[in-house]
């Protein structure tokens, strides 16, 4: 149980099939999290574990598309 509370960290971001979530905190094995504009939900550490996975923390504020000379 303890190796799974070092997997899942407050400050990454998880999402499932269905969107993004943010974990809250931890309540004894319990991982509390929330989606936007959700009210707070509640999951085992393996079951968040097995349920979510860690979205890399990339922001995209605007793109360019830059071409080499040719």
């Amino acid at each position: 149980m303890e190796q799974e509370l070092q997997k899942i960290d407050a400050k990454k971001r998880y999402a499932d099939d269905i969107g993004e979530v943010r974990v809250m905190g931890f309540v004894e094995n319990y991982v509390v999290f929330r989606r936007k504009g959700a009210c707070p939900s509640l999951d085992t550490l393996n079951g968040f574990a097995k349920r979510f996975r860690e979205v890399p923390n990339v922001e995209l504020r605007g793109c360019a598309l830059l071409r080499s000379p040719a």
